[in-house]
């Protein structure tokens, strides 16, 4: 997908929910992430074009960086590990004594084998019944 059609399609999705005030927006949108910057000259050039952001750590998993930026009510974020935009530094060396986890087993059970029949999407409408396995 090109930038033009990106902003295009986020543009089509406003316009509906301008239109449509009756659907809330979708849980989660108020957070963009994207992890397409490799580099830290290419994070560089990112933070100047957003101007004021703000960096993150630890933000979703161990070891994660993350410039944030918010564009009105919704939080776009560069996520990237550590070793992709930062030095890393041995400030010092802890011993860590050693852990024995024993082994687990899974006895032997019944599970369930679920379908779910959601029927036609559109009140009244006749046609094939879809069926999903969980």
């Amino acid at each position: 997908m090109t930038n033009k059609e990106y902003a295009d399609s986020l543009r089509l999705i406003a316009d509906f929910f301008d239109t449509h005030t009756e659907f809330s927006p979708p849980t989660g949108a108020e957070k963009i992430e994207d992890c397409h910057v490799y580099s830290k000259h290419q994070l560089s050039a990112l933070a100047r074009a957003l101007g004021d952001c703000e960096k993150q750590f630890d933000v979703d998993f161990k070891g994660a960086f993350a410039l944030v930026h918010k564009f009105g009510s919704i939080e776009y974020r560069s996520v990237q590990t550590r070793e992709t935009v930062c030095k890393r530094v041995v400030v010092a060396v802890k011993h860590v004594e050693k852990l024995v986890i024993p082994q687990t087993v899974i006895e032997a059970h019944d599970e369930e084998v679920i379908e779910w029949d959601c029927g036609s999407i559109l009140e009244g409408e006749e046609g094939e019944e879809h069926r999903e396995h969980a």
